[in-house]
């Protein structure tokens, strides 16, 4: 249909697809490269919008975040994410962490999630090793995150604040962490490679 896309995200073959605008309360879903898409019934049953999706590189795993809001914003409230294991046909709410989930990722197999959140709903990476059933704050509070990424072997991690100009690295599946800083570029979306040596972030804008 016609409508304001706001996520698409597609695994590694190309052969699985899901798509989301925030009225929809639900996400499109294609298994067959995009030739034929249904809506995920087991989404529309929570009753909420969607606007972010996260996908492993073989299209097994999913996550459906919802729309973020400015928490000082009067009705702004907490959102959670949703989880799928079975390539989108069944959901679940992924985390009792309620949060604004700004960024989602996921790694190539689906067993390494990470999703990043404003820091007046706690600032924090959080991060899944089990597929998304079990989360863990694996780097404290206090940032506006703007974006995080996973490499695909999910090794590899680099966060973003809201600022664009400093990075937040991990080479240990968030263990540590280490910071670079870089001319303020507005930058807030990051992507890395299969082993994380290749990252690219992208500036939206000025």
């Amino acid at each position: 249909p016609s409508a304001a896309w706001s996520s698409v995200v597609i695994s590694n073959t190309g052969q699985h697809l899901a798509a989301t605008y925030n009225a929809l309360k639900s996400v499109y879903i294609s298994s067959d490269y995009g030739d034929t898409w249904y809506i995920s019934s087991s989404l529309l049953a929570f009753d909420v919008e969607f606007s972010t999706l996260a996908i492993s590189g073989n299209g097994q795993y999913l996550l459906a975040g919802q729309p973020t809001c400015l928490p000082w914003i009067s009705g702004c409230t907490s959102k959670y994410i949703f989880r799928s294991n079975d390539f989108g046909v069944t959901w679940v709410q992924a985390s009792t962490i309620a949060s604004q989930h700004v960024t989602l990722s996921i790694d190539d197999s689906g067993q390494y999630q990470a999703t990043a959140d404003y820091q007046n709903y706690g600032g924090r990476i959080n991060y899944s090793s089990d597929y998304g059933v079990t989360w863990t704050t694996i780097y404290p509070g206090g940032y506006f995150w703007s974006a995080v990424g996973i490499s695909g072997d999910g090794t590899h991690m680099t966060g973003m604040t809201d600022s664009g100009s400093t990075f937040y690295i991990s080479s240990n599946s968030g263990a540590t962490w280490s910071s670079v800083t870089v001319s303020s570029l507005n930058l807030n979306r990051v992507v890395l490679s299969q082993t994380g040596q290749y990252q690219m972030a992208l500036q939206t804008r000025g």
